[in-house]
């Protein structure tokens, strides 16, 4: 994920916020799922940061990837993950 500056960084902490961690959190599961290899992987929201269209992009890429090695997908997008105004806080 790029680096958003300092003051995304800054408002992802007051908001305790553990964005930091996402993509390395991320990178460990996917390795498990992928060695695991289920049937299915249901994934039920707080897939994105605040429903932004490049967090969209990263995380279809990542479900890509683990689909492509015949794991069915299946998504539940969480509430801040779609409809999301640039005004709303977390």
């Amino acid at each position: 994920m790029p680096d958003e500056g300092s003051d995304f960084r800054k408002n992802f902490s007051f908001n305790n916020s553990v964005f930091e961690f996402s993509k390395p959190v991320l990178d460990a599961a996917v390795t498990q799922i992928l060695t695991e290899k289920p049937d299915l992987l249901l994934i039920t929201g707080k897939l994105t940061c605040r429903g932004e269209k490049i967090s969209h992009e990263a995380i279809a890429a990542t479900l890509k990837g683990i689909s492509e090695h015949r794991i069915k997908v299946f998504v539940i997008p969480g509430a801040l993950d779609i409809n999301n105004s640039p005004g709303e806080s977390l």
